[in-house]
């Protein structure tokens, strides 16, 4: 049975058993196996995640003695450079700050447990993580090449060529046209120019005519996508 990786960040060790027994449950009913890792302070959590390689997902109290759950939230994104952990924010509240936004967390997660919602959300959180697994296949020079979607930033299209420009800063240039490539790309990627398709995952700053993506680099926003790509924004903000 394919195993999950999950931790559980919480100061609540009610909750976090609660939590557990919730996670395990209904993972379980998709037909996969829970590694389940507990912390009660934001600074335990920073100290151990690096050490587990597989963690997947991360449900993050906002609220944590300490260490807050946006500090930890920031050091996997900004320290670890970690983009592709699922983080879901867990609070008794029901409004959030927009610096949450930025750190790109999957969900929100209201206290106290709502299992129906729970069931929707882990469900959505693995059609996610599995699509974030596959990748992205393309010829280079008779040679066929894969980077997995989570490590593309966006794809620039240049003089009957195509360039794949990576997390890492490398870029890989090969022929193709941008509109033939787009349909093989999930929904957390979108059209926002003619010669652009970007990662929503790896967006820091939406404007009104650019965004502005993880690696520093400005992307301007043409009139004739605005529409299509502000709305393909809101449906991804608004998921979470």
């Amino acid at each position: 049975m394919p195993t999950y990786h999950v931790g559980i960040c919480d100061d609540d060790t009610e909750f976090c058993k609660e939590l557990k027994q919730c996670i395990t449950n209904i993972f379980s009913t998709y037909g996969y196996h829970t590694e389940t890792y507990i912390w009660n302070d934001g600074a335990c959590a920073c100290s151990d995640i690096p050490k587990i390689p597989d963690l997947q997902i991360l449900f993050l109290d906002i609220e944590l003695p300490e260490r807050l759950g946006t500090d930890v939230g920031s050091y996997i994104r900004n320290t670890l450079n970690n983009s592709t952990m699922q983080i879901i924010f867990v609070s008794a509240k029901t409004t959030y700050a927009l610096e949450l936004f930025k750190l790109h967390p999957f969900d929100f997660l209201v206290k106290p447990l709502d299992y129906s919602y729970c069931v929707k959300m882990i469900g959505a959180l693995i059609g996610e993580t599995e699509s974030n697994s596959r990748c992205y296949c393309f010829s280079v020079h008779r040679s066929i090449n894969s980077v997995p979607f989570h490590e593309i930033e966006y794809i620039e299209s240049r003089n009957k060529h195509l360039l794949l420009h990576k997390r890492d800063g490398s870029t890989v240039e090969f022929v193709g046209k941008l509109r033939d490539e787009g349909i093989k790309f999930p929904d957390s990627f979108t059209q926002i120019a003619k010669s652009y398709l970007v990662n929503m995952r790896l967006i820091t700053a939406i404007k009104s005519h650019s965004v502005l993506m993880n690696s520093g680099t400005e992307l301007s926003i043409s009139r004739g996508f605005r529409d299509a790509s502000m709305s393909a924004f809101h449906r991804y903000i608004g998921r979470l």
